[in-house]
């Protein structure tokens, strides 16, 4: 037994009539800190973080560059106090990865896949299926001759004249909660809906057998298709092709169910989209989706739900908006200007485009003697977090007092 440290993980003792035991016992702490029910950022983020939060932990790739990840390749980084350190693991150490929801294994000598998808609630590769999450509002207007987000990850196309896509919950099939609705404005000579699918999530299913099933609304009978999308590079949506379209027969009107067994093309390995393409619409016409989900296999399985907090911080991994009231605090750095920070939870995909929701003005509070407002400041964001710095604030403030941010900032890091 060594006198010095224990004897699998080599966590330092304290010897007697030590000096400074604090320094020892400080750093027994932070290792069992990302010992003890490890969960890590990512395994395949290749950059060293510029501006990690204390206690964050990866698991460092092969190709990781940073001057200090690359010397702890395949080895969990953990970051504190402004260094980096390399958490001990023995064989046998059981991590949780977040943006993937899995468990990993350390054994043979490096890190194994055990839990990829562990039940049948997460085996569906959409996110928001059920179509319970709703961030940008439930009245969304999607403009002519473009894409836009609605309901948490899922896309609108309208050509030809505008549409709305909103939250249906009533008339949807039995035993299903919410629905997406697209309903023409005028006449739109091309409707779709569609979800972009991450390589984290679709990319191990390139090549393999899979079911698409849910239910499809339409006001007038029609016939329906999907496309399936192929990104070149990965989680690039300038690189897609059209890899491929599948009909999914007739429907309407009224909610229609369907079940489609295909084999998901080898392209979707870098990440990819389906679309259902709905067809033309005349002015009133509506369309819509309910409970879609893509898994695995030739069996259909009933489209379990994620627990809502876990649908919810896979939604806000593309999109999360900050609280309306002090969603970034901070300080006031001289009588008109302020800085203010928050960390965005959870972690985002990847840096997020930033601005005022709605857009305008930016509101400043400084404890309880009012607020200040500015259109002059600048959002600087990464993956992780967020920092707000103010100028020309009016009325002025006394430099050094609190500064609370009461207007709320949206953060899209949508594919």
């Amino acid at each position: 037994m060594s006198d010095f440290s224990t004897p699998r993980l080599g966590l330092p003792y304290l010897a007697a009539s030590q000096a400074q035991k604090h320094v020892t016992l400080n750093a027994a702490m932070a290792d069992l800190d990302g010992l003890v029910q490890t969960a890590i950022v990512s395994r395949t983020v290749t950059v060293q973080p510029a501006d990690p939060l204390d206690g964050q932990i990866w698991l460092v790739p092969a190709e990781a560059v940073g001057a200090d990840w690359e010397g702890m390749i395949s080895r969990l980084a953990r970051y504190e106090a402004g260094g980096w350190a390399a958490v001990p693991v023995v064989e046998g150490h059981l991590v949780y990865v977040h943006d993937e929801k899995t468990l990993i294994l350390f054994g043979a000598g490096g890190w194994m896949d055990i839990q990829p998808f562990p039940s049948d609630a997460l085996a569906n590769r959409l996110i928001n299926s059920q179509f319970a999450i709703w961030q940008r509002g439930t009245s969304i207007p999607c403009p002519a001759n473009a894409t836009t987000f609605t309901a948490d990850r899922w896309q609108v196309w309208s050509a030809g004249a505008a549409s709305v896509a909103s939250l249906k919950q009533t008339g949807v099939p039995s035993g299903i909660g919410a629905g997406l609705s697209v309903s023409a404005q005028g006449a739109v000579t091309s409707a779709a809906i569609s979800q972009t699918l991450e390589q984290s999530m679709i990319g191990d299913l390139a090549g393999e057998r899979v079911t698409l099933s849910g239910w499809i609304y339409a006001s007038d009978v029609r016939t329906v298709g999907l496309n399936l999308y192929a990104y070149a590079t990965p989680d690039t949506a300038s690189s897609r092709t059209n890899v491929g379209w599948i009909s999914l027969g007739s429907v309407g009107p009224g909610w229609t169910g369907f079940a489609q067994i295909f084999t998901l093309p080898p392209g979707f390995s870098a990440g990819g989209q389906i679309e259902f393409s709905l067809g033309a619409l005349a002015a009133g016409q509506t369309v819509g989706l309910a409970c879609v989900g893509l898994q695995s296999g030739v069996v259909m399985r009933a489209i379990g739900a994620r627990p809502p907090g876990v649908e919810l911080w896979l939604c806000q991994r593309y999109y999360q908006l900050t609280p309306a009231l002090y969603g970034l605090t901070g300080a006031w750095s001289s009588a008109t200007s302020a800085v203010m920070t928050a960390p965005l939870q959870p972690a985002m995909r990847t840096t997020p485009a930033c601005q005022p929701a709605p857009s305008g003005p930016l509101t400043v509070d400084c404890g309880d003697v009012g607020a200040a407002t500015t259109s002059s400041f600048t959002i600087t964001a990464s993956a992780e977090n967020l920092v707000i710095h103010a100028t020309s604030l009016s009325p002025p403030r006394t430099p050094g007092g609190f500064a609370g941010c009461n207007t709320q900032i949206a953060c899209n890091a949508e594919i």
